[in-house]
C-alpha cells in the first residue's frame, strides 16, 4: 500500500494537465529569433530573422507599394509581401518557426508575435504563415487570434491542423473557443466538424483550466464555429513553373 501511495504522489508531481488536443503529434519546429536592426531610429524600423540561406526582413514604415516584409534566399529577394500589421518592437518578442506544416515535405515558415494592446486584446497573437510550395515559391496566409499552440496532426496525414482560438460569452460565463483549420488548395478550411470542434474551455481568472466545459452542450458549441479566423488574409497562389 505504501508503494502504491508513493507511485501516486510521484506521478502527480511529474504529470501536468493537458488540453485534449495535446495527445496528437505536433509540428517539430526549429525556432529562430527575430532581431532588430542596430540602426533603427524613431521614424524607421527594421528587424531580421535567419534560417540557413533564407532571411526575412520586416520594415516600417512600408515602402511606397505597401511592402513591409521581404523573404530573401541567398541574399536575393524572392517574395515581397504586404502585411496589414505595422511592425515595431513587438515583432522582436516573437519567433520565426520553421517546420513542415502542410505535409508537403518542405520547410514552411510561421511568424508569431504578441499584440501590444492592453486588456484582453493584449493577449492576441499575430500569425503569418509562409507555405512552401516548392521551387522557392511561398504563399502567405495571416490572421490574429489567441492561440500560441503548435499545429497538430489529428488524422496522421501529415497536413497538420491549425488552431484558431477566440473568446466568447455564453450565459454570463467567458470561454475560450478552440477551432480547427487545415491548409487546402491555397486556403484555410474549417475542419472542426470532422473532429467535434470547436471546443469551449471556461475562462477562469483564478487558475489555469484545461477541461472542455460541461456547462455548454456539445451541440451548442458547434454554433461558435467560424469559417475563418479573425483578420484572415490569404495571398493568391503563385504560379509554379
Amino acid at each position: 500500500m505504501k508503494w502504491i501511495l508513493l507511485i501516486f504522489v510521484f506521478c502527480s508531481l511529474n504529470c501536468s494537465a493537458q488540453y485534449p488536443y495535446e495527445k496528437y503529434k505536433a509540428v517539430h519546429y526549429k525556432k529562430c529569433a527575430i532581431r532588430p536592426d542596430r540602426n533603427n531610429t524613431s521614424t524607421y524600423f527594421k528587424a531580421y530573422a535567419f534560417y540557413k540561406k533564407y532571411m526575412l526582413k520586416f520594415v516600417a514604415p512600408a515602402d511606397a507599394d505597401g511592402t513591409n516584409m521581404v523573404l530573401y534566399y541567398n541574399g536575393k529577394p524572392i517574395k515581397r509581401m504586404v502585411e496589414k500589421a505595422t511592425f515595431n518592437t513587438a515583432i522582436t518578442e516573437g519567433l520565426l518557426y520553421v517546420g513542415d506544416i502542410n505535409g508537403y515535405g518542405l520547410q514552411d515558415f510561421k511568424i508569431a508575435y504578441p499584440n501590444n494592446s492592453s486588456g484582453l486584446a493584449g493577449s492576441l497573437i499575430s500569425k503569418i504563415y509562409l507555405f512552401n510550395l516548392g521551387h522557392n515559391q511561398f504563399q502567405k496566409i495571416s490572421f490574429m487570434d489567441f492561440a500560441w499552440d503548435s499545429e497538430r496532426d489529428f488524422n496522421g496525414d501529415k497536413n497538420c491542423e491549425i488552431f484558431g482560438q477566440s473568446y466568447a460569452s455564453y450565459k454570463n460565463h467567458g470561454y475560450w473557443v478552440i477551432d480547427l483549420y487545415s491548409y487546402k488548395n491555397g486556403q484555410l478550411v474549417n475542419v472542426g466538424k470532422r473532429y467535434n470542434y470547436p471546443i469551449l474551455i471556461q475562462f477562469l481568472y483564478s487558475k489555469e483550466n484545461f477541461k472542455i466545459t460541461d456547462k455548454v452542450p456539445r451541440k451548442q458549441m458547434a454554433e461558435f464555429r467560424k469559417a475563418l479566423p479573425r483578420e484572415y488574409h490569404a495571398d493568391p497562389l503563385p504560379s509554379i513553373k
